[in-house]
């Protein structure tokens, strides 16, 4: 098994987009343009998590964390 330089990149990738999808609302209050930048931020930084996972499943290695 592998540890990865950033322990928390599997819980990430799917918490930054829920997290992001209940700001949007907030968001839209102040404006049409900051609406839409958290709407591209947020999966944007769930994208840089899962790249972060990139290399150890192109070299076939195996990760698992219990919570």
């Amino acid at each position: 098994m592998v540890e990865l330089a950033f322990p928390l990149a599997p819980w990430l990738v799917w918490a930054i987009p829920m997290f992001g999808a209940l700001l949007i609302p907030l968001y839209a209050k102040f404006g049409d343009k900051a609406r839409d930048y958290i709407a591209v931020i947020f999966p944007l930084l769930s994208a840089i998590s899962a790249a972060t996972m990139l290399p150890l499943a192109l070299n076939g290695q195996i990760f698992h964390q219990q919570i």
